[in-house]
């Protein structure tokens, strides 16, 4: 083989190296691009609301009274689900992190009974197995299928999923 021949050779594998090299590159600043843009989304979504980081998890509480299905949706629509309570110390945390303007009324959270007598958390359709009734009132009346976070004290109703409520969205993520 010639000299110039290899050097047209060595050049074109130069030039399929750098190209590679490049098409990587391009490839890593688009998946960067993509990210920061997804961040820049996700502060403009859930920074629009007032999301309270308690225990590394964030919550929002919403004065708008809605009807549970609707106020799901509008916990899914800020990048959020209804709360779903894991336990006591949770659930008292919530209670007592409430806005002073939402002290009188219930809060939406995210159980139902929608399969009577089934309370199922409604991000993951998981069991309840932490459950903490108002003594007074009964969990399993037909017709009330939602379940609120009582006013007067960290303790839950259940009660007509058409009621107008507050509501309180978590969300693990929030700024």
């Amino acid at each position: 083989m010639n000299v110039s021949c290899q050097y047209e050779i060595g050049t074109l594998k130069t030039a399929k190296v750098y190209g590679l090299v490049k098409m990587i590159i391009w490839d890593k600043m688009m998946w960067i691009l993509k990210v920061i843009a997804c961040l820049v989304v996700c502060k403009a979504v859930l920074g629009a609301f007032p999301w309270k980081k308690i225990n590394g998890r964030c919550y929002h509480y919403s004065e708008d009274k809605q009807n549970w299905f609707t106020a799901e949706r509008k916990c899914r629509e800020i990048g959020g689900y209804l709360a779903k309570i894991e336990d006591a110390a949770e659930n008292t945390i919530l209670y007592d992190n409430r806005p002073q303007g939402i002290n009188g009324g219930h809060l939406w959270i995210g159980l139902s009974d929608l399969d009577e007598g089934q309370f199922r958390w409604s991000i993951d359709q998981e069991l309840a197995t932490n459950v903490n009734w108002v003594s007074w009132h009964k969990a399993s009346n037909p017709g009330h299928n939602c379940v609120a976070m009582y006013y007067i004290g960290p303790s839950w109703l259940d009660w007509r999923c058409s009621s107008a409520f507050g509501y309180v969205c978590e969300t693990d993520f929030c700024f």
